[in-house]
């Protein structure tokens, strides 16, 4: 009988990726590679990060971690495209597939604050990780701590 020992250097091993606070606070439904995303007339949401109406260098696409961050951000915004939006699933391969061919190196990521179950957290993820963060190997909590708040709005 021979050995079947494989050197580690020579394995090829499958690590699970830590969801971290933000997926763990989500359950299962993290574990799937969706996102959940905004469009009008079938053309996803662009969130429009610039001065200049010439520089679109800093548009990219709304992209939400869930159905309740979509939900909070348009109780947060009645007014906003959002609001009227499609609202779809979509895989993260998918998503990765608009940064081809000049697509846009920002995507705009709304997403649940873990500590706090009603404010919705928002932060750009900017190329080359924002391809990792759409796969979900990169969790959101990197971008916890710089991230926006939108906070629900208070009734006087």
């Amino acid at each position: 009988m021979s050995s079947s020992i494989v050197p580690k250097s020579q394995r090829h091993e499958t690590r699970k990726q830590d969801p971290g606070r933000v997926g763990n606070a989500h359950g299962s439904v993290w574990k799937s590679m969706e996102w959940f995303v905004p469009f009008i007339d079938n053309q996803a949401i662009m969130y429009h990060g610039h001065q200049s109406p010439d520089d679109h260098s800093d548009c990219g696409p709304e992209i939400f971690c869930c159905p309740k961050a979509a939900i909070l951000f348009q109780q947060r915004f009645p007014e906003s495209n959002a609001a009227n939006a499609d609202w779809l699933f979509k895989d993260g391969t998918f998503l990765t597939s608009w940064m081809n061919s000049g697509g846009p190196s920002v995507y705009y990521f709304f997403f649940c604050d873990p500590q706090y179950p009603f404010t919705v957290r928002f932060s750009p993820v900017y190329a080359p990780e924002l391809r990792d963060v759409l796969l979900k190997r990169i969790p959101l909590d990197r971008y916890l701590e710089n991230a926006d708040l939108i906070f629900p709005e208070e009734k006087n």
